[in-house]
């Protein structure tokens, strides 16, 4: 199952973005603002639809501060000890577990939209082969000559 470009999710969409956004083709192509599908979550697919973002590495950086002020209560650190939960009732240490590890994955998604902010994304090869097709049939991409 394809994974999020943004923040590693599963994808459950695509998002449009010019072919010139992904990493190493820049502008050197004439072809460059052709629109690519890359795989995104659902989430990330809502909330960069409402603004315009000038790289893959800016809307990573962008979807982290929203991530950050959206999910605050779960980034914070949870203080309980094994020995506490086990003396809770177990409806109480579920919950508790439960809520741990929905912070694991808040954190892991914030912390992977900033690594793409910093290093770009790490776009597969099968979906990186899939854009290349699609734009050769369209007769673009690096199967031209660059500008």
């Amino acid at each position: 199952m394809a994974e999020c470009v943004f923040c590693g999710d599963i994808a459950g969409t695509a998002i449009k973005v010019p072919y010139g956004y992904l990493p190493a083709v820049g502008d050197r192509y004439h072809d460059s603002d052709v629109l690519v599908d890359l795989p995104s979550c659902v989430e990330c697919s809502e909330i960069l639809s409402e603004v315009s973002f000038g790289s893959i590495e800016g809307a990573s950086r962008y979807l982290s501060s929203v991530y950050r002020e959206t999910y605050h209560h779960w980034l914070g650190d949870m203080l309980w000890t094994s020995q506490e939960l086990r003396e809770l009732g177990y409806n109480l240490s579920s919950t508790i577990e439960q809520s741990y590890r929905v912070q694991l994955e808040v954190k892991a998604r914030v912390d992977h939209c900033e690594n793409v902010g910093i290093l770009g994304p790490a776009i597969p090869d099968e979906i990186l082969d899939d854009i290349n097709y699609a734009l050769s049939l369209l007769g673009a991409g690096p199967g031209r000559s660059p500008k």
